[in-house]
């Protein structure tokens, strides 16, 4: 037993992904306690549920769709107070919640359950299904179980503030790039020599900040009733003078100076 301890001490200071570090945790728990099922369920906090998160064992799918309310079932009551549990006859006690065993039919005869706490907040609960080879769990369980709770604990906290902080790099690397076009479109607009020069490097600033392949400047003519139309598509630049469409939602949006979004047009040439 000290022995699977250790080597999880060193899954969680190891580079592995997280999702699969926390799988091998669940798989060491369900041989160390010797149960058909174990599970991980974290708070969501927006909604006052469980969710699962890892589910080692029979009928993942179905499981992992379900959603526990805080206070209820062995998991949300281990959630709000904090203290592990043990409960031995699932079938006949009323604070089980039910609802997974019928949605994923799956029969829960006893549970062993501890919360994950991170910087004192409780941030989930880990769950052990179903003894094997044996009866019952026993209170000589939980203290060898929240070492792997809190080892569990240890490497969804590593995880999230990974992830808080390869957002923030994005974020900061995002603020760099839009500074850097903004620069590079006020030193366009004092070294371009015309205006049509200047469309020209503006256009392909637009271009590099939003990395996308087709772009285009427009500019209304409206005593000629002419539209002024420049584009960069797929690296080629063009030049060209459209007749003045009332109608059309883009010179619509140019007139009443209105800001226009869309997630996409159907072009002539997909249809």
């Amino acid at each position: 037993l000290l022995k699977e301890v250790i080597r999880v001490s060193g899954l969680i200071n190891s580079s592995r992904h997280p999702t699969n570090l926390l799988k091998d945790v669940m798989e060491s728990v369900k041989s160390v306690f010797r149960t058909e099922s174990c599970s991980i369920l974290l708070v969501d906090k927006a909604k006052n549920e469980l969710y699962f998160h890892i589910v080692a064992g029979e009928k993942e799918e179905e499981i992992q769709k379900i959603r526990v309310p805080m206070g209820k079932g062995i998991a949300g009551t281990v959630a709000v107070t904090r203290v592990p549990m043990i409960i031995n006859d699932a079938q006949n006690d009323d604070r089980v919640y039910k609802v997974v065993d019928k949605a994923s039919d799956f029969t829960t005869r006893n549970i062993l359950a501890a919360p994950l706490i991170a910087d004192d907040e409780v941030i989930g609960v880990m769950e052990g299904i179903n003894t094997i080879d044996r009866n019952n769990f026993n209170d000589s369980d939980i203290e060898l179980f929240l070492s792997f709770s809190d080892a569990a604990a240890v490497a969804i906290q590593k995880t999230r503030l990974l992830d808080n902080l390869e957002k923030t790099n994005r974020e900061l690397e995002k603020k760099v790039s839009e500074l850097g076009s903004l620069f590079d479109l006020g030193k366009a607009v004092l070294e371009s020599k015309d205006e049509a020069d200047l469309i020209r490097k503006s256009i392909r600033i637009v271009v590099r900040e939003l990395d996308a392949k087709r772009a285009a400047i427009l500019i209304i003519d409206q005593t000629r009733q002419k539209l002024n139309l420049w584009s960069f598509i797929n690296g080629v630049e063009d030049k060209s003078q459209e007749s003045f469409i009332r109608d059309s939602i883009i010179v619509d949006a140019i007139i009443e100076n209105k800001i226009l979004l869309r997630d996409s047009f159907e072009s002539q040439e997909d249809s």
